[in-house]
């Protein structure tokens, strides 16, 4: 299983692509990923953040990330 980590080295090399409409992909990609490996909620949920707070601010830093 990745590890956030893991995550956060992927996160940083999607970054370096200069072509913005496949970063945004794969930007998604790595939330979907996330989510699944993770387990992160669906729905905001204060209990599971407070309880994995690296988890969920790595997550909003990729969701941020995204154009759009």
């Amino acid at each position: 299983m990745k590890t956030v980590a893991n995550f956060r080295k992927d996160f940083e090399e999607i970054l370096e692509d200069p072509n913005t409409n496949r970063r945004d992909v794969r930007l998604a990609n790595l939330m979907s990923e996330m989510e699944g490996a993770i387990q992160i909620p669906l729905l905001q949920n204060l209990e599971w953040e407070a309880q994995h707070p690296e988890e969920i601010e790595l997550y909003r830093e990729v969701s941020n990330a995204r154009v759009l």
